[in-house]
């Protein structure tokens, strides 16, 4: 049971709890309290942003290394939590990083270089305060993987092929009457809560309050009726399925706990059961998007082979302490930039706000677009790819009609004509590896036709040739 535990650990959080990669879990963990510890302190600001910086910056450079085959044993023992190896790799690194960040906090200040903004009381600021933005805008663009995949995993359980028309509509109509339910049920159970929550609120913050819950539901009702527009138009297609509606059911789930984070930060109560499970679930989030850009990044990046299973975790480690820094940087001010927030709910309040926006504007793009690339309903935009494959089915569709003859106008001729149009043809890659596998095939077939022959070959003629002039030699006698 614990060996399954420990596979499932490693496989989804890239080793971090291994003991191969535990004493840097808990240098990054240390970091990370360090951190908090200082921006509880007026005026560190600046010792925050160099040690979050350097820190950050080792950890970047042992990823590098980390992709050298002979540095996997050195830096990743798993006999010992902490042997020789692993201390001597992080403590130089770490020194060289504070050596060039010192110079560079010492001589590189806005007011010594020509280029202000290069400096870095401005540069490294900025550069968080964006990457903690950007990295919580960009979750729901990143989440929509895992909500794509389990609304198909859905949508092959439920609707089979074979399944009539009527029971296919039946279950479509099903699903849309759950989805259109879901989210007002959330966001009721929402009010209940803070209906106790705000009780010793004051008479402007429960009117702000009620506000918000009014302009929520409002866009409740507007996804509702994107999502029965989408239903009619993909019942037109002859398309009726339930991938919408799961769909739609996991982006306001999403969109519910933004909006939920939203209304709490409200609150005056800095500690409550309510901050301790936004901030679990803020982690888990963190974690889902971060595997997700992983995905992404190592698909985009084969050739290059920056990724592995072992230096993936020193990616996160750096990336969020960096987004860490961000939201401290806001409180405490760094460099040139002034602290704008008092508190953590102050920014809460802001970026809840900003990623609701973005969701909402998300889904009303977004919703449409899937279908289209699923067929499920009618397209109006065309990706390159789908305009190569309409061209092919026309060309072919002309040729059985008579109209041309594709012997005369030979593949290269409508590659041409494509590349003229700025297409690309992306399944050229893929036919050049299929090639390739069928010339290694046919290699081995020769090979072993070879073989064969040599099996059975004696004196350098084959058995049935022996046996031919045997019996030609017995008939002239």
């Amino acid at each position: 049971m614990s060996l399954k535990i420990k596979e499932f650990l490693n496989k989804h959080f890239y080793r971090v709890f291994n003991e191969s990669h535990l004493f840097y879990t808990l240098i990054y963990l240390l970091s990370a309290f360090f951190m908090a510890f200082l921006s509880f302190i007026r005026n560190t600001g600046n010792i925050i942003l160099f040690f979050a910086t350097t820190i950050s910056l080792t950890f970047i450079i042992l990823l590098f290394i980390a992709t050298i085959p002979n540095m996997k044993g050195f830096l990743f023992s798993e006999e010992q939590l902490v042997d020789q190896g692993k201390i001597l790799s992080f403590l130089s690194i770490f020194i060289f990083c504070c050596i060039i960040m010192a110079i560079y906090f010492i001589f590189g200040g806005s007011k010594d270089l020509t280029i202000q903004f290069l400096g870095w009381d401005i540069l490294l600021p900025t550069m968080f305060v964006f990457i903690f933005f950007g990295w919580n805008i960009s979750q729901i663009w990143f989440l929509r993987y895992y909500m794509e995949d389990f609304a198909s995993k859905v949508e092959e359980k439920i609707i089979s092929p074979e399944m009539k028309r009527k029971n296919r509509e039946r279950f479509s109509l099903i699903f849309l009457i759950i989805a259109l339910i879901f989210p007002v049920i959330l966001n009721i159970i929402s009010i209940s809560y803070f209906s106790i929550a705000f009780g010793n609120e004051s008479t402007e913050t429960i009117a702000t309050l009620i506000i918000i819950i009014i302009l929520i539901f409002i866009v409740i009702g507007l996804t509702s009726i994107r999502q029965i527009i989408l239903y009619i138009k993909s019942k037109e297609n002859d398309s009726p399925n339930v991938f919408s509606s799961v769909f739609y059911i996991f982006i306001w789930l999403y969109i519910w706990y933004r909006s939920f984070s939203f209304i709490n930060a409200f609150s005056s109560a800095s500690q409550t059961t309510a901050d301790i499970l936004t901030t679990l679930i803020d982690v888990i989030l963190m974690i889902a998007v971060a595997i997700s850009v992983l995905r992404s990044l190592g698909g985009k990046i084969r050739g290059i082979q920056l990724f592995n299973q072992y230096n993936i975790a020193f990616f996160l480690y750096a990336f969020t302490l960096l987004y860490i820094e961000g939201q401290v940087i806001m409180i405490t001010g760094a460099g040139a930039l002034k602290g704008v927030f008092s508190d953590t709910p102050q920014i809460s309040l802001v970026n809840n706000f900003i990623i609701l926006v973005v969701s909402v504007v998300f889904y009303a793009y977004y919703s449409s677009y899937i279908l289209q690339r699923k067929d499920f309903i009618n397209k109006t935009h065309f990706k390159p790819s789908e305009v190569i494959k309409i061209l092919s089915e026309y060309r072919k569709h002309l040729d059985s009609r008579g109209y041309i003859n594709l012997t005369e106008i030979d593949d290269r001729e409508f590659e041409m004509f494509i590349e003229s149009q700025n297409l690309k043809k992306e399944e050229s890659e893929p036919k050049k590896a299929i090639k390739t596998e069928t010339l290694d095939r046919d290699v081995e077939i020769e090979r072993e036709s070879e073989e064969i022959l040599e099996k059975n070959n004696d004196g350098g003629f084959p058995r049935d040739y022996e046996k031919e002039k045997d019996d030609t030699s017995h008939n002239d006698e």
